[in-house]
């Protein structure tokens, strides 16, 4: 009898844990990089990403290839954070630096303090204020300077017409880009305003008949600054893509 009872009872404990054990963990996806840092561990190349994960990067941009069939792009000096959201999407939440994805008009750049949800095979939808390449300044910019510090200079090309862009739209200037040291951005002219740090620079409208009647520009020999006076000018998608043209298969560039 007293064998039957504790059977009994330890059916009822394993049935118990059974019902209660915790759902399975949710697969992320796979990052691809030679140096990076999930939740402030570097990780080998491969690994799969699990649960809710930040992910950061330093010297090197990684790649991650999500569950739900799409691939993005961490830039250098960047932090995000990944998470599965409900029917299976994905949710990156870019904390610091930039992210490149792909939506159906091309290819995209979230900067900091923005969400993207990737539904399962299908393209994310196009966010205005993230269309082109852009990075993002990681050091004030004082007025007069014409160095300002990125997060990855290896988005920029020498001699385009750069964007720069305050975090909330009001002050706008447009320089034509002269040279790179290390992540500083040499500019042909100096700036006429100061720009904090998390403000966005990128590819520019081309030709100055294109600005509005509001913004001016003022010729200094060297080069030209355009100060732009409305908010949402259409920023044109001149940079380098850092990822190839099949949203599946990132191509990895060299820095």
């Amino acid at each position: 009898m007293i064998k039957k009872v504790f059977a009994v009872c330890l059916g009822v404990i394993f049935v118990s844990s059974y019902g209660l054990a915790a759902p399975p963990i949710p697969v992320l996806g796979q990052i691809i990089a030679s140096n990076v840092s999930v939740d402030s561990m570097q990780v080998p190349s491969g690994t799969t990403l699990l649960g809710s994960t930040l992910v950061t990067t330093s010297k090197e941009s990684a790649f991650v290839h999500l569950s739900s069939g799409h691939s993005i792009q961490l830039h250098r000096n960047s932090k995000a954070y990944i998470e599965k959201g409900p029917a299976d999407v994905i949710q990156v939440s870019v904390r610091s630096g930039t992210l490149s994805y792909r939506t159906a008009d091309g290819l995209a750049t979230a900067i900091p303090a923005s969400t993207v949800v990737f539904a399962p095979e299908v393209l994310p939808t196009s966010i205005p204020e993230h269309q082109g390449i852009k990075v993002v300044l990681v050091r004030e910019a004082q007025a007069g300077a014409r160095t300002i510090k990125v997060n990855d200079v290896s988005q920029l090309d020498s001699q385009m017409d750069l964007l720069i862009k305050s975090p909330d739209g009001r002050m706008q200037e447009v320089h034509r880009v002269e040279s790179f040291d290390g992540d500083n951005v040499i500019l042909m002219a100096s700036l006429g305003n100061s720009f904090p740090t998390s403000s966005t620079a990128g590819s520019s409208p081309t030709g100055s008949s294109k600005l509005p009647p509001t913004a001016f520009g003022l010729d200094g020999g060297t080069g030209t600054i355009i100060l732009l006076a409305v908010v949402g000018l259409t920023v044109g998608t001149l940079a380098k893509a850092a990822l190839s043209e099949d949203v599946l298969s990132p191509k990895v560039t060299s820095p």
